[in-house]
């Protein structure tokens, strides 16, 4: 008899350990990777804002890539700034590769996070080929923050975008390639959208005018990422990142208190 319940009882474990396995391995399998890259010019941005706010709301597998300061000022558009963006694509198109048939998300480290994002996009992206977060009201696709799956019709796109970024001729940053591959000609068919403007913000994506510091932004309720973009320099970057994390906490903290 005790030897019936001996067998029992090691069934019972080989079962539920063979079961912990397998729901690890599925977890694990369901994460989507975040491809980010970084330049020493942000990388206050990155340890203070990015991967705590991330980390804290979300179990992306993050894929880290550190760049060379090509930009000296790290300013969009100044001496340097196309030769990082043209890593920025390989990144991209590597992220591709890597993810054939499958989503990632590419992000910029000038985000924080206030919420989890992984669900919302994986049920979005279930017919899409990339989902943008709105850059303008004007339907500016953000190149910053923004979804993909693996398949030739985004490869063809990001590698046109970093063909035309290399041609000393191009004058075009790589969000203007996207938009005329994507918005304008859409030469390879590509099914795509946009994230959803309550839910994922830039600091132009409600005015399409370039923020600085004093200026009102708009931070929907339920905001779940905020990014710290239309704005120029990294001391106006900082002070928008201040700006959207105070206006959430205080409504978080009135919540509590109500």
């Amino acid at each position: 008899m005790k030897k019936i319940y001996l067998y029992i009882l090691i069934s019972v474990f080989i079962v539920c350990s063979l079961s912990l396995i397998l729901w690890f391995l599925y977890a694990r399998n369901e994460r989507i990777k975040l491809y980010a890259f970084y330049t020493p010019s942000h990388e206050k941005l990155l340890n203070e804002w990015f991967l705590p706010s991330l980390r804290s709301c979300d179990n992306y597998e993050i894929i880290l890539e550190r760049f060379e300061q090509e930009c000296p000022s790290g300013t969009f558009m100044e001496h340097g700034w196309f030769d990082t963006m043209s890593h920025k694509v390989d990144l991209i198109i590597r992220a591709i590769k890597e993810n054939w048939g499958d989503i990632f998300v590419h992000a910029d480290v000038d985000i924080q996070f206030f919420g989890p994002t992984q669900q919302v996009i994986r049920e979005l992206m279930h017919d899409k080929d990339m989902l943008f977060q709105l850059d303008t009201p004007y339907g500016m696709p953000c190149a910053g923050f923004f979804a993909c799956r693996g398949n030739v019709k985004t490869l063809s796109v990001w590698q046109e975008i970093g063909n035309m970024l290399t041609d000393k001729n191009n004058k075009k940053n790589d969000q203007l390639l996207l938009w005329d591959l994507i918005k304008v000609r859409n030469p390879y068919s590509v099914k795509w959208s946009y994230l959803p403007s309550d839910k994922f913000i830039g600091g132009g994506t409600f005015t399409g005018n370039v923020w600085e510091s004093g200026m009102p932004l708009t931070v929907p309720g339920g905001v779940l990422m905020h990014h710290a973009n239309s704005t120029i320099g990294m001391e106006n970057k900082i002070k928008q990142l201040q700006h959207a994390h105070t206006i959430v906490a205080e409504r978080v903290k009135n919540n509590k208190s109500s």
